[in-house]
């Protein structure tokens, strides 16, 4: 999966988009390109699908900045 738009970086430009299908899609893989910046986003989208990441990554998925709304506990967040 290759988000159009980071959840930190806001939209990607084009060409990098374009270079990082192309060296996916170059290897025989598939690539499914979306615009769903948080992991539930994702997850919704995926379902049984499995998902690396990397540290940095590993740590916005951890990080209640994401996933918590303002206002709410972070004990709450996760049955949105």
């Amino acid at each position: 999966e290759l988000c159009v738009s980071n959840a930190d970086k806001g939209e990607q430009p084009v060409a990098e988009l374009e270079r990082r299908a192309g060296a996916v899609v170059r290897r025989g893989h598939r690539l499914l390109i979306t615009r769903a910046s948080l992991f539930k986003e994702k997850a919704a989208l995926c379902r049984g699908c499995d998902f690396v990441v990397g540290y940095d990554t590993y740590r916005r998925i951890v990080n209640p900045k994401y996933y918590v709304p303002e206002g709410k506990a972070l004990e709450g967040a996760s049955e949105e």
